[in-house]
Parts: C-alpha cells; sequence; structure tokens
C-alpha cells in the first residue's frame, strides 16, 4: 500500500447541515482505508489550505486525492488545476457537481476523476446537475461519470460512496 492524502469538501453549508451519513462518514470512511485525511471535510471556500496540504503531501511522496459535494465538488478540479504546473493529482470524486459556482474542466494532471451528478435539473433546482468535463485536448484523465436520479448522492448513499472508496482502494494498492 502506498502512502495517500486526500482533501475533501463540503458544499456550501455542509457544516451546517451535514447529514448522518454524508461527507464526515465519508472521510472517515476514507481514513479507515489507511489514507490522512488531513483534517477533512474542508469547507469548499479552503482552497489555499487544501493546496498547501497537497503540496506537503506530495513532498512526502503520497498519492493526491481531492474530493468533494455540491460546491465542493465543483471546486476539486480547480484545486487540481491550480496545481498542475507543480503535481499531478491521482484522483479527484465529486458528487452533485453544482450549475451554481464555478465550472472548471478537469486539467491534464489528474490521472482519474469519478463525477456522480444528477442531469435532471428540476431534481436537484441545479444543485447537482453539473457534469464534469476534461480540458480540451486532455487525453490522460480517466473520467467516469456516473448519473443518478438521487438528490444529493454522496449522502447516505452508501453505494456512491463505496464507488469512490473502491477507486481509491485501487489508487492505494497500486
Amino acid at each position: 500500500m502506498v502512502a495517500a492524502t486526500a482533501c475533501v469538501m463540503f458544499g456550501l453549508g455542509g457544516a451546517a447541515f451535514d447529514p448522518a451519513g454524508g461527507e464526515v462518514v465519508l472521510c472517515r470512511k476514507i481514513a479507515a482505508l489507511g489514507v490522512e485525511i488531513a483534517g477533512s471535510p474542508y469547507q469548499e471556500t479552503d482552497r489555499d489550505a487544501i493546496i498547501a496540504v497537497l503540496t506537503a503531501a506530495h513532498a512526502k511522496g503520497h498519492k493526491l486525492i481531492i474530493g468533494g459535494d455540491s460546491l465542493g465538488a465543483n471546486n476539486a478540479p480547480a484545486i487540481a488545476a491550480a496545481v498542475r504546473h507543480q503535481m499531478g493529482v491521482d484522483y479527484i470524486f465529486g458528487f452533485q457537481p453544482s450549475l451554481y459556482g464555478g465550472h472548471n474542466q478537469i486539467s491534464p494532471n489528474v490521472i482519474r476523476a469519478r463525477c456522480i451528478y444528477n442531469p435532471n435539473f428540476f431534481e436537484t433546482g441545479g444543485l447537482g446537475a453539473y457534469k464534469w468535463e476534461p480540458m480540451d485536448g486532455n487525453a490522460r484523465t480517466k473520467l467516469a461519470v456516473i448519473t443518478t436520479t438521487d438528490f444529493h448522492p454522496g449522502d447516505d448513499d452508501v453505494a456512491m460512496q463505496q464507488l469512490v472508496l473502491n477507486d481509491i482502494t485501487r489508487i492505494i494498492a497500486s
């Protein structure tokens, strides 16, 4: 098993409204795999703190993982792009990226990505209806996109969380 660090972000208001099976529980599950969670879950606005954690983890030779819910999911590709000239990112994941907030394409420094979203605007009010795309010319990133009818697929959805946990298990096993 290789060392890895994951930085996971809440969506807007997530710290106040995180459900019983949400981001805090997902972070515990990631930590149980042997991954350092470095203070996760973060607020979606903690970009500089997350970049500092990733930079320190990269210096130690860790695999790098970034993920989040809603606006936190919107920010995962943005943070990966912000560090792209300094380091590669092994995996990003996002549950219900929002039509609101920044829309960033996945940069080629990301090896694997998983986006789980609900494309039906009327089921989510747009809060989970944004789908990640790779940057033009990015042939490197292996992007898996999963559609669901769930309003918040990362919250209490054990099956969707398990997809992410399986991905992380494969990354740390390599």
